[in-house]
């Protein structure tokens, strides 16, 4: 991990839709940078790798290849990634959106 310097906060918006690559992503920034923050609510939990194998143009099976864990070992199967922040999903637009409205308001 690079450890640069910036002097500004990150927020990582997070919720039961955020699954697989996004899990890597969160987890990832959250385990290297102490002041990273995610809110939102609890992830998906989906920790496995999965490999599309074409056998013609029309049909493929999709299958798993792998699994992933976070930087430190950890795994976020079945238990997905807990926010610091919990904040419910809500809202239609910009400005009723309360997970974006909480994290607008806690980098100011």
């Amino acid at each position: 991990a690079t450890r640069e310097h910036r002097d500004y906060p990150i927020v990582i918006l997070i919720n039961d839709e955020t699954a697989s690559s996004a899990e890597i992503f969160a987890y990832s920034f959250k385990e290297n940078y102490k002041d990273v923050k995610l809110i939102g609510n609890k992830t998906f939990g989906k920790n496995t790798i999965q490999t599309n194998l074409y056998l013609t143009e029309d049909y493929a099976v999709k299958y798993t290849s792998g699994e992933w864990f976070s930087p430190s070992g950890k795994s976020v199967k079945d238990k997905g990634i807990e926010p610091d922040v919990e904040v419910a999903a809500g809202g239609s637009n910009y400005y009723d959106d309360y997970q974006l409205q909480a994290a607008i308001s806690l980098l100011k």
